[in-house]
């Protein structure tokens, strides 16, 4: 599941737009992904706030 790409419905922490690359996801039941951007943040991110972008 890591590796994959994801862009938050919300753009109150990155800019609308920004996609993220997944690089953790919460053990257990994945409920929260970490997420890089290009800027070199990252930001832990609910499921349910992100779409998959295809690649």
């Amino acid at each position: 599941m890591t590796n994959k790409k994801y862009q938050t419905i919300y753009s109150s922490i990155v800019p609308k737009g920004s996609i993220g690359t997944c690089v953790d996801i919460e053990n257990g039941v994945v409920l929260a992904f970490r997420l890089e951007f290009e800027n070199g943040e990252s930001f832990w991110f609910m499921k349910r706030d992100l779409k998959e972008v295809a690649e």
